[in-house]
């Protein structure tokens, strides 16, 4: 039997009185679980959800949770309530008690009542742990009723009567979600008063009114760095990777943003006479600071936003219009929309945006929260950035989920950053709040364009964007090497509160726990801004500053064509980890995804949806499995730009000429008939063309705008070829789109195919029932087999895409060399084929090695061999460089002899010229000894 317990209860008001409570013994019992780490505690069920799954909790009966009234010394008020063993800080001015014994749920609920009725305290409550996870949620007297329609006052009272609640508020939005508090004479607690309510038939979700700790997702010790926002232009600066940023300045050519469109940021405080924010603050129209609420909204004072930070106490009319400093926040509104060209510390994302401050506290109820989100709704906001969430294992209360989708059904955009820890936030009996399939969630990558391995990754993550460099390999506080290697070499600069406020405050770097003693190399000598922030909590706000740079451009799109938008103009980073599907090119990699779409490339997104520019539309043919329209990648160190890049560290390069929307089908024909559709063209396997016959050869196109393509041309072109393809004609340009005159043109015109529209079919629809791309056949003869031509079986398809709102571009005009042209131009793309027999013992083949400039240039020819394989070279010698006349083209030949497996490989001959002191790749050839039909 277990033995009475007794629990200490101090009176306030005799001080010295201490009145023994008996623990039931044939109730009572205890289990310690291992995580958190020595928490005595019983095994609870509940539904918190919106979907109305069951969450398992621990419900410690060791401790409780206390929040004091501001201003209050809340240590000597917690001596003087309880013996306590211990109290533990924690965020927003929560405080968890453990007790000096166990004791019953029903006394801790007792304590916590009297502790709630010492005006001393604001709150106080029973706290839950997620099973096998160390967040922790307080249990307030308060329930969240989520009604399936809005009750009358007659419903209203006989449903609080029945379960012994008062209401106290419904939300000014959501009018059918209700805030009910538990009576003083209630014979339930809230967990067991939810379990009673949420079986009625008027209610679609109840759970109780949580305190919750906000993750505000950020890495901001006060360790120093050096004074440069790399995320808008990497020059490489610090050991950085050359171009791993959002191409900001390039996107601000298009347009700084516009007042008109207005980011909402809710985070825990900012410092609004910040000399960068100040002059972006978004104004309401209709109120002044008067004490009153002149636009009638509920809010009063509301001038740049609102302040929530009160409403834990539930009050009907909590919140104020006056903004409090917090450096958290500052920074995160600094990377949206910090002033530009005003020669003073750092430019925002959007610097031309307007910022609406939404505050709540560190710790705060889902009641709290859904009214800082519903207000954004109310006021209009058209962007919500969100550098914060709730802890691992934290379900998503329903009225909070509904709150979401209510902000989402005006046609906001969300953005939500994901955790920063190395955890799947999309999986599992309570997924982050990213995890909505309908919010933008961001992961974060480093200056080195490698994802931060401390932060959130999986199946429901959209991009990643700059962030900071990782936590460290030797964490303060914790076991040398516990850590993990840093991805980066800098951290993110932006705003700061002012002074030592702020978290750049003078004081010794690198003591943050968790965060190694390295992190930070120096600081800011300007103490209103700090080099060391980062997390997703950076990642989040600069993905939202480029949806603002988008919608300053285009207010028409909707949130789904933003999100797109952003998604289908990724870079795609380190593909070697990410696996991008060559389908969709979402980031697979080793499981859940790691990597979503890519990095955001700001320029590239803001140049589509630009009405002086491509006004919304951008079709494109794809050069190779990771290509999906992107022109601006760079790799300095190579001189090459656009999808030849391999997005690695270091860049490398990719070949530009096995183009994946070009496909062959030769006799005998996998398909029925020319007419394809998106999803017939994906069933098609390519093929060599045969010899003298008629060969199906079929183009597929796609717009990653939100508006249709009309009237697109498609012209296929076919020459023999090497290495490098032959120059085009003088006149190819002049006489486009009609052929070319010059009787020593060697490009033959197959066809010309006109496609009437062609609607958004970007990435992230490529593969699904939606996807709505245009396919273009043509019937194509091959070429006979004359072995008196050194490149008798190799020749290229060249497909040139126009379209009145995306013609092929100026620039793309005064270039002549196609290995030039393709890279840097999405309306062209090539595909190198060969006519092959069928795979028998050794194989002698012939290419031209050609110079498609004016003037002469040294070039080399490199060979890679599969394993196994053996080629012998007539002709040249690999690698080593030789001088070539411009025009020119000389015969080379290889005999090659296949490993054991000939059917599934092949050679790669690339062909590079000097410049600039270095070798770069100019193009090349990928021989292929595949049987038909095999892939």
């Amino acid at each position: 039997m277990t033995r009475p317990r007794r629990f200490l209860f101090r009176c306030t008001a005799c001080r010295h009185l201490v009145v023994p409570l008996l623990a039931a013994s044939a109730s009572w019992s205890t289990t310690v679980f291992p995580q958190p780490a020595g928490v005595v505690g019983e095994t609870i069920e509940l539904q918190v959800s919106a979907d109305k799954s069951v969450s398992t909790f621990v419900l410690a009966l060791d401790r409780f949770a206390v929040m004091a009234t501001p201003g209050v010394d809340d240590a000597a008020a917690i001596d003087e309530i309880v013996d306590a063993d211990g109290v533990e800080e924690r965020k927003g001015g929560l405080r968890v008690v453990t007790l000096l014994q166990p004791s019953t749920r029903e006394e801790i609920n007792i304590l916590a009542g009297k502790t709630r009725d010492d005006q001393r305290f604001v709150q106080a409550g029973m706290v839950l742990y997620p099973e096998g996870f160390e967040s922790l949620m307080v249990v307030t007297d308060e329930l969240v009723i989520g009604f399936k329609e809005e009750p009358n006052a007659g419903q209203l009272n006989d449903f609080a009567r029945r379960f012994e609640l008062e209401p106290v508020a419904n939300d000014r939005l959501l009018t059918r979600q209700w805030l009910m508090r538990l009576t003083a004479d209630a014979r339930m607690d809230a967990i067991e008063a939810t379990k009673a309510t949420r079986d009625h038939d008027l209610v679609e979700f109840a759970h109780p009114n949580f305190i919750v700790e906000i993750d505000t997702r950020q890495i901001v010790p006060n360790d120093p760095l050096f004074n440069d926002q790399w995320h808008h232009r990497n020059d490489g600066q610090s050991g950085g990777t050359a171009d791993a940023d959002i191409d900001s300045d390039i996107a601000w050519s298009d347009g700084q943003g516009d007042t008109g469109v207005v980011v909402a940021v809710i985070d825990a405080g900012f410092d609004i006479a910040h000399d960068d924010l100040q002059n972006n603050l978004w104004v309401n129209p209709g109120e002044i600071a008067n004490d009153l609420d002149d636009d009638g909204n509920g809010f009063v004072d509301d001038i740049n936003g609102f302040n929530f930070s009160d409403c834990y106490l539930s009050s009907t009319n909590c919140g104020t219009g006056s903004l409090t400093g917090h450096s958290h926040g500052t920074a995160v509104a600094g990377l949206v929309a910090a002033s530009a060209n005003n020669t003073m510390g750092v430019t925002g994302v959007c610097p031309g945006c307007s910022l609406m401050l939404i505050q709540r506290l560190d710790a705060s109820t889902s009641f709290s929260d859904v009214a800082s989100i519903t207000y954004a709704a109310l006021m209009g906001a058209d962007v919500l950035n969100n550098s914060w969430g709730y802890g691992p294992g934290v379900p998503v209360p329903g009225n909070l989920a509904t709150a979401i989708d209510a902000m989402l059904a005006t046609g906001t955009v969300v953005f939500w950053s994901m955790s920063n820890i190395d955890r799947d936030d999309c999986i599992g009996g309570a997924p982050d709040l990213s995890a909505h399939p309908q919010v933008a969630a961001v992961s974060a990558a480093s200056n080195l364009d490698r994802k931060v391995t401390e932060s959130g990754f999986g199946d429901c993550m959209d991009v990643i964007a700059p962030s900071h460099r990782g936590f460290g390999p030797n964490p303060n506080g914790a076991p040398a090497g516990s850590g993990v290697a840093y991805t980066g070499t800098l951290n993110i600069a932006t705003t700061d509160r002012p002074g030592a406020a702020g978290d750049n405050d003078t004081t010794p770097p690198n003591t943050f726990p968790g965060i190694d003693p390295t992190f930070c190399s120096g600081e800011s000598a300007n103490l209103d801004y700090t080099l060391c922030f980062g997390g997703t909590s950076a990642a989040a706000p600069i993905t939202a500053g480029v949806a603002g740079l988008i919608l300053s451009l285009d207010d028409t799109l909707d949130a789904g064509q933003v999100r797109r938008l952003i998604q289908d103009t990724a870079d795609k980073v380190e593909p070697m980890t990410a696996s991008y599907d060559s389908v969709n090119g979402f980031g697979r990699g080793a499981g859940a995804s790691r990597h979503g779409y890519g990095r955001v490339n700001a320029a590239e997104a803001v140049a589509i949806a630009n009405p002086a520019g491509r006004n919304g539309v951008d079709v494109f043919v794809r050069d190779n499995a990771l290509d999906w329209g992107n022109t601006l990648q760079d790799a300095p160190a190579l001189s090459l730009t656009g999808s030849n890049v391999r997005m690695d560290s270091a860049r490398s390069f990719e070949p530009h000429y096995v183009s994946v929307d070009i496909k062959v089908d030769a006799p005998p024909y996998q398909t029925p008939s020319t007419v394809l559709t998106a999803a017939q063209f994906a069933g098609v396997v390519h093929e060599n063309p045969v010899s003298g016959a008629q060969n199906r050869v079929f183009v597929r196109v796609r717009n990653r705008g939100p508006r249709n393509a009309t009237d697109v041309r498609v012209k296929l072109h076919w020459a023999f070829a090497g290495t490098a393809l032959p120059a085009l004609p003088a006149d190819f340009w002049s006489a486009w789109p009609a052929d070319s005159t010059d009787p020593s043109n060697p490009w033959t015109t197959i066809d010309s195919a006109m496609i009437e529209a062609v609607p958004y079919s970007g990435a992230s629809v490529a593969g699904s029932g939606t996807d709505a791309a245009q396919i273009a056949a043509f019937n194509f003869t091959g070429p006979p087999l004359d072995p008196s031509r050194p490149a008798f079986r190799h020749y290229c398809l060249l497909a040139i895409v126009d379209a009145p709102a995306d013609p092929v571009s100026a620039e793309s005009m005064t270039k002549f060399a196609p290995d030039l042209i393709t890279p840097r131009d999405n309306n062209v793309t090539h595909r190198n084929v060969a006519l092959q027999d069928p795979f028998a013992g050794v194989t002698d083949t012939g290419l031209w090695i050609t110079n498609p400039f004016r003037d002469t240039r040294v070039m080399r020819v490199v060979v890679d061999v599969p394993d196994g394989w053996s080629v012998v070279t007539e002709g040249f010698e690999t690698f080593v460089p030789f001088s070539l006349a411009g025009g020119k083209s000389r015969p080379i030949s290889l005999r090659i002899k296949p490993g054991e497996e000939p059917s599934e490989a092949g050679i790669h001959v690339r062909q590079d010229v000097a410049a600039n002191g270095r070798f770069r790749p100019l193009g090349g050839f990928l021989i292929d000894f595949r049987t038909k039909n095999t892939e």
